[in-house]
């Protein structure tokens, strides 16, 4: 049986219950972001018959999975950011102008107030901020993969 066809809920008890219970911890580790080195030196130490071959295996399946994911959420992040960064940046930037060349001043000026229009332009540079953030994780998600920082979860 290959270690892929491993999973704990699948395998009867005994020792391939044992070698499918460390597989899923390690993926599970890889996941969480640990160090794939840390993680091998804890399964090597486990008391499961695998060669260090299948551990290598296993590892590096979970770190392919793990790259998949996290370039998969780097993409979303790309998406998101540039939908909030794009509009709210454009505005911001926008209000910025009308202000500083006096068309939006303090008092009321038609329909919209000078103080609701230093709101929104205030909200509208948080959301091209927030944007902006996730436009650099994204990258960092997509150009790293698995080494990127945090979790996959």
């Amino acid at each position: 049986m290959s270690w892929r066809e491993y999973a704990p809920r699948d395998v009867p008890d005994g020792e391939d219950k044992k070698l499918a219970k460390m597989v899923d911890e390690m993926r599970a580790r890889i996941t969480w972001g640990e160090d794939p080195e840390e993680i091998r030196k804890w399964a090597l130490t486990q008391d499961v018959t695998a060669t260090k071959k299948q551990v290598d295996e296993a590892l590096q399946e979970a770190i392919r999975q793990r790259s998949a994911s996290m370039r998969l959420r780097g993409r979303r992040d790309l998406l998101i950011g540039a939908a909030f960064f794009i509009p709210g940046g454009g505005v911001a930037s926008w209000m910025v102008y009308e202000i500083s060349v006096g068309v939006i001043q303090g008092r009321a000026v038609g329909r919209v107030h000078g103080t609701l229009a230093y709101v929104l332009l205030l909200a509208f540079g948080a959301a091209a901020v927030f944007g902006g953030w996730l436009l650099l994780r994204g990258m960092e998600r997509v150009v790293f993969g698995h080494r990127a920082s945090g979790t996959d979860a």
